[in-house]
């Protein structure tokens, strides 16, 4: 989950406009989203392409984990009335 922050931070960092933006909470959790459902693939091409690894079990923890906060942050951005992909 931690790369997900510096993965967002770093793209954050290539787009800094030259005025300060107002806070868009449903822009944020959006973009979450985003990256949640990228890391989602990644450790689920571990658990479906190496069922038998040792990285597996840490790896289907992570999904559940993701999964919790996709859910989450769904639910949050329902609630902002924002419109849900």
């Amino acid at each position: 989950m931690h790369g997900i922050a510096e993965l967002d931070a770093r793209v954050a960092e290539g787009r800094q406009p030259s005025y300060t933006p107002r806070y868009e909470a449903a822009r944020d959790f959006a973009g979450s989203l985003g990256l949640l459902a990228e890391a989602h693939r990644y450790f689920a091409r571990v658990v479906e392409r190496h069922p038998d690894s040792v990285w597996a079990a840490d790896a289907t923890l992570k999904l559940r984990r993701i999964e919790r906060f996709t859910r989450l942050y769904r639910k949050i951005l329902s609630n902002l009335g924002a419109a849900v992909e």
